[in-house]
This record gives structure tokens, sequence and C-alpha cells, in this order.
């Protein structure tokens, strides 16, 4: 596997051949069906996490609470059916996200597209909400070696200022040093970085993205009043042509 690519964004294609890292969807929603989506987010089901300046929709508060807000993917299918129920009425009045992802993988053709397998993830056609301010640190959400996993966003609800999605032309190696939580963040940054940022994405209203998640990644933090909201899926490879999601 190598490194570092010749392009950092190309076609979906590319992207799923591993010959990119990126692929963007600018109007992958309309402005009314972003207002749709928005106005049936229940705001009363986020479960905040203020001192990180995050929300996210599909928790079990006990369950967190017990944790002490460390996340975990059992979280997530607490509440399946209660939670994919949620989701229909979100998308009740557009097509859900991951379904009209499923036909874009298709036009590809070779057989590519979404799998249903309850053994990987409950909630089928599901992923997450986000309300976020934080950011997100430099991070990979997988390793090499581990097969292809796409993080799939698309962006709903925009904040003032910030929330750029930035991609490091970088893939993670066993030699980097990485830990999700490192204690020298700052050396880290600059080492697997040299402070270049390959690509930033300002969010755009309806606008989607599917990357390589293995690719050095992070969000910077919004500023002002309004959040940054999004909905977010990971793809976990299954065979050489199927997904599923399992955030």
């Amino acid at each position: 596997m190598k490194k570092c690519l010749k392009k950092i964004q190309g076609s979906l294609s590319d992207t799923l051949a591993e010959r990119s890292a990126i692929t963007m969807f600018d109007d992958f929603y309309s402005e009314d069906d972003v207002e749709s989506i928005v106005n049936r987010i229940p705001v009363e089901e986020i479960l905040w996490f203020p001192e990180h300046r995050l929300g996210r929709i599909g928790f079990s508060i006990k369950e967190v609470q017990e944790q002490r807000c460390e996340v975990n993917t059992e979280m997530y299918f607490e509440k399946a059916a209660e939670v994919q129920k949620l989701f229909e009425n979100v998308f009740a009045e557009v097509e859900n996200p991951v379904s009209k992802l499923a036909k874009l993988l298709s036009e590809v053709g070779h057989g590519y597209g979404i799998a249903n397998d309850p053994a990987y993830n409950k909630m089928y056609n599901y992923g997450v909400l986000e309300y976020q301010k934080c950011g997100r640190n430099l991070h990979v959400d997988n390793f090499v070696g581990k097969g292809l996993n796409l993080s799939f966003v698309v962006n709903l609800a925009l904040p003032e200022e910030g929330g750029e999605l930035v991609l490091y032309n970088r893939r993670h190696s066993n030699s980097d040093g990485y830990t999700s939580q490192n204690t020298d963040y700052s050396t880290f940054l600059k080492r697997v970085t040299n402070n270049e940022e390959n690509l930033v994405i300002s969010p755009k209203k309806g606008q989607a993205y599917l990357f390589n998640n293995s690719y050095y990644h992070l969000v910077k933090k919004s500023k002002g009043e309004r959040y940054r909201v999004s909905f977010l899926s990971i793809l976990k490879q299954l065979t050489s042509n199927s997904f599923v999601g399992y955030v």
C-alpha cells in the first residue's frame, strides 16, 4: 500500500480502487431537501456532551453515563429499532443518504453496493446525526491492512465559521506512533503532516463526501453560535465490492 497518492481527490471509482482518497458530491441534497431533514430532527432526542460542544442521536443516556461518556459502538445499537424509526422519520420526505450512496456505488459497476448484514449493522441504512462545535484532532478511523473503510459525511447545517475537513495525503503507518490520545499532539501533528494542509474542504449545505479514513484527517473547530450538523456513516468493506455501514 502506498503511503501517499498522486491525486488526493478523484472520482468515486478512483476512491473505491484506492487511487484517490476522497470523492466529493457537491449537490447530494438540494436546499429544500436539507431544510426538510433539519426541520424533522427531534432535538429532544440529542444526547449532549457539553464539555465537548458535541451532540449526537443514537446513544443510550444511561449507557453513556455508566461509561463516563466514553463512546463505544454498542451505544449506537442500544435502541436500534427505536433509532431506526427515528431516522426513518427524519428522512421521511427525502431518500435516506445511505440509500442514495448505494445507488451511486451501483452506477460504478463491478457489483459495488451496500449490504444489509445484521452481523455487522443493526441499523442497516442509517448512521449518526451529529451537532458539533468541538472539531476533531488529527486521526484515522481505520488502519492499513484492515480492509477499506470509508467515512461518508453529509453536511446539513453550517456554523458561522469553521468546521472544515482537512484531509492529508498521508496514510497511517505503524511507524507513526499514532494513539487516539497522543500526549504530545502538536509534535505529532507536525511530524505526520509537516504542517501542510493537503486538502481543506469548507462545509456546504447538501454537500457530501466519501473518503478513505486510513488517511489522516481532522475537523476544524466551529466558531459562532451555530452548530455544524452532519450525517455520518462509516462503511466497512465486507468483500472486494460490498460494504456495510456500522456506525
